[in-house]
């Protein structure tokens, strides 16, 4: 039953009224209440994302260098955000009275129908989002609303869609034709670690220092939110299979768990032999997940029965960050400051790139201009050539 406006003196009791009867219909599908009701905005129409075409063409890694860095400026008086310490614990950061951002995500933004060329979003500790052009790193813009560390940002696939939050305890989403802000979700109950889209741009999977993941649902008439219950309280990484069906979720809960996307229905648990889990990525014909974290390595686990499928390094340090290279890399960034990066059928580390003067919190691949994108807490971006 959807929300309907009325005058002024009954509205809010309409959308209550509205909101409850859909959520009795759907148990498992509850409104998103915003601040002022439940929000309505722009749906995602079926052709807003062509269907997906497979390159045959691999990236080359032969002999990756430094293509260009550039330093992420702070904002006066902001560096080292306040609630920090219950995410960052055995991360090598800067000292708090730094003049300039540590980094804690980036995301690539494609460029949109030609209109613009690529873009490098950055978020940290200054509560700010930056826009980098990708060719050059010339800073374009930067966003504010955050009042605390922004710790997540996802681009929806179109590219027209940015998603960003953190210790605040909301989800801001930004228009990226001009950069302003389009809503934003406010009072949740703890301070978000993690965001993800999904391939077709239809959820956007919500996780952080709380015992659930939030997938924010477009149905074609404005966003439901479905809650999969998570027990542990603490979820520091959230990714969905390459096909969309199944999100996956872990931290420091000992365990990943994978739910069925369209019905919230849990298919599997993986228990894990201790230590926080930073990242997860799955491998690109789904077959596999890798995780990682304070166990300085990566570890594999077949999602067919959840069984070990083997490991990616030793002594690694805490492994902070993730990324696909194409299907035949994959890459990790550690809190020793190093990116390890491992040939996926050969299961053995190809390249170890070096640079970084701080742990190497956030990592993403262009698969356009073969180009890893590293970030991290010596806040610096860097951009590697794979295949000079």
């Amino acid at each position: 039953m959807p929300a309907k406006c009325f005058p002024l003196l009954s509205t809010f009791t309409v959308v209550l009224l509205a909101g409850w009867v859909q959520a009795a219909a759907q148990p498992d599908r509850l409104p998103l209440w915003w601040p002022d009701g439940l929000r309505q905005v722009e749906p995602i129409t079926p052709n807003a994302f062509p269907a997906a075409t497979t390159s045959e063409k691999l990236p080359r890694v032969s002999n990756p260098r430094l293509l260009r860095h550039v330093t992420v400026p702070a904002a006066t008086g902001i560096a080292g955000a306040s609630g920090s310490r219950a995410l960052d614990s055995g991360s090598r950061a800067l000292d708090s009275g730094s003049r300039h951002t540590v980094v804690s995500a980036v995301a690539i933004v494609p460029s949109a129908a030609g209109q613009r060329s690529p873009l490098i979003a950055v978020a940290g500790d200054d509560h700010r989002i930056r826009l980098f052009d990708a060719e050059q790193l010339r800073l374009l813009q930067t966003l504010e609303a955050h009042t605390d560390w922004v710790r997540a940002i996802a681009v929806r696939p179109d590219g027209k869609l940015l998603a960003t939050a953190g210790n605040d305890r909301k989800v801001c989403f930004w228009d990226l034709a001009d950069g302003t802000l389009r809503d934003t979700l406010e009072g949740l109950p703890q301070a978000v670690a993690a965001l993800a889209y999904s391939p077709d741009g239809r959820i956007l999977a919500i996780a952080g220092m709380e015992d659930k993941v939030r997938l924010l649902i477009d149905d074609g008439g404005g966003r439901l939110t479905r809650q999969l219950e998570a027990p542990g309280g603490d979820i520091r990484a959230v990714c969905f299979s390459p096909d969309g069906r199944y999100v996956a979720a872990a931290g420091r809960t000992e365990a990943i768990r994978i739910w069925e996307a369209a019905t919230g229905r849990q298919t599997m648990q993986i228990a894990l032999p201790g230590g926080t889990v930073h990242a997860l990525a799955y491998w690109p014909d789904g077959s596999l997940i890798a995780a990682a974290g304070s166990r300085g390595q990566v570890q594999l686990w077949s999602t067919a029965d959840g069984q070990p499928a083997g490991t990616l390094g030793k002594d690694l340090g805490t492994v902070m960050s993730l990324a696909l290279v194409g299907k035949q890399y994959i890459a990790a960034g550690t809190s020793s400051n190093l990116i390890h990066l491992w040939n996926l059928d050969q299961r053995s580390e190809h390249h170890r790139l070096v640079g970084h003067t701080g742990s190497v919190a956030a990592l993403k691949y262009d698969h356009a201009a073969n180009v890893l994108i590293s970030a991290g807490y010596d806040c610096t971006l860097r951009v590697w050539e794979l295949s000079p």
